[in-house]
């Protein structure tokens, strides 16, 4: 059975990021997985898990106002 996915703001508001914050991590290949569907990105609900969970082991932070914004979530 297919998943649904879900878009960057919807992905976003799972995981308690703003969406810009969500697509400059992407941009930054710091998201461990997502999907480009012509020029739309999709996560799936895998994905999010995935994302959450690097999130909660800090393997994705470098740069300094990322720590911040998601220190205060899941630090």
């Amino acid at each position: 059975m297919k998943s649904k996915t879900l878009t960057e703001a919807q992905a976003a508001g799972k995981i308690g990021i703003h969406p810009e914050t969500l697509a400059r991590l992407r941009r930054a290949r710091k998201i461990p997985s997502w999907r480009q569907i012509g020029r739309r990105v999709r996560y799936t609900p895998e994905d999010v898990d995935r994302a959450i969970a690097s999130f909660e082991a800090g393997t994705h932070v470098e740069s300094r106002s990322e720590g911040k914004v998601l220190n205060a979530r899941f630090g």
